[in-house]
């Protein structure tokens, strides 16, 4: 549903004439903008040279609405319903016209039909629990019901709680808390106000996005190990969502320590021992000094 107000009235319905035409004025607020219907005893009025209905904007969201009735005459008496409507709700205002002669009246301007603010919406992660929330006014007090798609709500223990409040004579508080939401919640929630003078609608599209799902965590050793472990856990969901949950680190297993070994002890043979001679002609002198070598 787009955001907006759904059509709410701002007054009581005033009716004005100019010799044998009388003509109907209601203020309203709504966004986006509204269509407007009429009805005269469960029968639509169209736009004939008897009837004229039409909408102005008075700037923002606020618009007047218009009935002209031409020709006044006593078959004109009658309940009219005044039917604005847009995305995001209905509103419908009663008007009781009489015709006494020439002249043309309303009926029952003690009463006002209700007419509903925008939706408070509130939510408690704590409490898993979401609340709307809704100014209406309306004299006398409007009869209030909530329903989700086409059932009605009632009061259930632990999943829905209704609430009213009066803050005025005419303006009252209306309250729909859904408990332990989950996604089966969401959905289409409606307010249903009425009272003699007319009766309001607003909707609301509730979404419960479900809890993350718990994500598995691999853990692998390392390459130097001789041996692969591999370890695969999966984390529980936290029974409160404020508190992440605890993952246990896996025990690798210890590599021995590498150690340095002293070099092997080389055994040398004979061979090795060996010191080279120099072959001279001269004859060998032990105690003559030196030995020199012939050269060429």
């Amino acid at each position: 549903l787009p955001d907006g107000l759904a059509p709410s009235f701002l007054n009581k319905p005033i009716i004005k004439q100019d010799a044998k035409t009388a003509t109907v004025q209601i203020d309203i607020a709504a966004d986006p903008n509204p269509s407007l219907f009429w009805v005269k005893d469960g029968k639509d009025l169209m736009n004939v040279d008897k009837y004229i209905t039409r909408i102005d904007r008075k700037g923002g969201n606020k618009y007047s609405i218009f009935l002209d009735i031409k020709n006044l005459a006593s078959s004109d008496s009658g309940l009219y319903k005044c039917i604005i409507s847009n995305e995001v709700g209905t509103a419908v205002a009663n008007v009781a016209i009489k015709i006494a002669g020439d002249k043309a009246s309303l009926e029952q301007t003690d009463k006002l039909a209700p007419s509903l603010e925008k939706a408070k919406v509130t939510k408690d992660a704590k409490q898993k629990s979401i609340k709307f929330e809704y100014r209406c006014k309306g004299k006398q007090e409007p009869k209030v019901t909530w329903r989700k798609s086409k059932t009605e709500i009632k009061d259930t223990p632990n999943k829905y709680k209704i609430s009213k409040k009066k803050e005025t004579d005419d303006t009252y508080v209306f309250t729909l808390d859904v408990l332990n939401a989950t996604p089966a919640d969401g959905g289409v929630y409606k307010i249903l106000a009425k009272n003699d003078a007319g009766d309001a609608h607003a909707l609301i599209n509730l979404n419960v996005d479900a809890e993350a799902q718990p994500p598995y965590i691999d853990l692998l050793d390392f390459g130097f190990l001789n041996e692969l472990n591999f370890y695969r856990e999966e984390l529980e969901p936290s029974e409160t969502p404020q508190k992440k949950p605890v993952v246990e680190q896996p025990k690798i297993l210890e590599a021995p320590i590498p150690t340095i070994a002293a070099p092997l002890e080389y055994n040398a043979d004979d061979r090795d021992r060996l010191i080279p001679t120099i072959q001279t002609d001269e004859p060998l002198y032990e105690e003559a000094g030196p030995r020199r070598a012939s050269t060429a």
